[in-house]
């Protein structure tokens, strides 16, 4: 099973952008014609693809053998085994045992009366619960609060199952997110590479845009 969490709020921007890029065709349509709306369309799809890219695509993914953050410009994968611990400074922060802190772009911290309120303060945040399902995808949106939560209860979860089952450990020396049967050992990196498609997709509608306005 893996949770998929986004922050609250952030999905809202995303789909702003949205309704922005059907108002540029729709408007260009409704007062130049089709042709008009022809060459707003790529300055739509720009903005569609720059809202998939910074608030549809963003997530932080927390599965059986660790966790994947998808920020912007880079994936990480994070194995159980390197993770040394998370935190909420203004956003969620993920510190490894191998690298410098990740920042996750899809759970910032709130700004705001409300969420520094004392009503916020004594939220309680609720954990989730873990089936046998490995293939299930669950979204959630969270607090960085819950967020935090939910990655240190599992990670605790797993230790303990480690230390009681010896051998039989999903603290493997595996790459994060490999659902391959493994056997423990001293783990291994967190890997990083680029977010290829989002950014091809935003490079390919700012030069189709910029083709179209140079050719008027």
């Amino acid at each position: 099973m893996t949770y998929v969490l986004r922050g609250k709020g952030t999905q809202l921007y995303g789909y702003a952008l949205l309704a922005l890029a059907v108002i540029i065709t729709g408007g260009s349509a409704a007062h130049g014609g089709w042709g008009e709306a022809l060459y707003a369309l790529p300055v739509s799809a720009c903005v569609a693809s720059l809202a998939w890219l910074a608030y549809g695509n963003p997530r932080t993914e927390v599965g059986t053998q660790g966790l994947r953050i998808v920020n912007l410009m880079r994936i990480f994968d994070v194995p159980w085994a390197d993770l040394d611990y998370v935190e909420n400074r203004w956003g969620l922060v993920v510190r490894t045992k191998s690298r410098r802190p990740i920042s996750a772009w899809s759970i910032p911290s709130r700004a705001g009366v409300f969420e520094n309120s004392v009503r916020e303060a004594k939220q309680v945040e609720q954990d989730v619960t873990w089936d046998h399902d490995d293939g299930a995808r669950v979204p959630l949106i969270v607090s960085v609060r819950r967020a935090v939560l939910i990655i240190e209860n599992r990670h605790l979860a797993l230790k303990a199952e480690k230390k009681h089952n010896g051998a039989r450990s999903n603290l493997t020396n595996k790459t994060a997110f490999d659902t391959a049967n493994t056997v423990p050992g001293d783990g291994t990196l967190t890997t990083t590479r680029f977010n290829v498609l989002p950014l091809a997709a935003l490079a390919g509608s700012l030069a189709l845009t910029a083709g179209l306005w140079l050719s008027l």
